[in-house]
């Protein structure tokens, strides 16, 4: 059988969770798969603290971008309890 590399759903909403309690509500300005062959497939959310109109606009410095790497699992393995 042959398994595909995805992101847990579970792990997304703990990672972005995390990042609520310590930035507060974000917004998801990218979302990236990056394979690297077959074998590795890593998942990252770009999150801005505030809107594009205020980073040009307002130049406060306070505008901020965090990337959070999502690790990636076999979906059979995910999913392995159900067989």
């Amino acid at each position: 059988m042959i398994g595909m590399k995805v992101a847990s759903t579970r792990e997304i909403i703990e990672k972005l969770q995390e990042y609520e309690k310590e930035n507060g509500v974000g917004a998801v300005v990218g979302i990236s798969t990056i394979m690297n062959g077959d074998r590795t497939v890593e998942y990252k959310l770009r999150i801005a603290n505030d809107s594009d109109y205020n980073r040009v606009f307002k130049k406060d410095g306070k505008y901020k971008e965090t990337e959070i790497e999502i690790s990636s699992i076999d979906d059979i393995l995910l999913f392995e309890n159900k067989q």
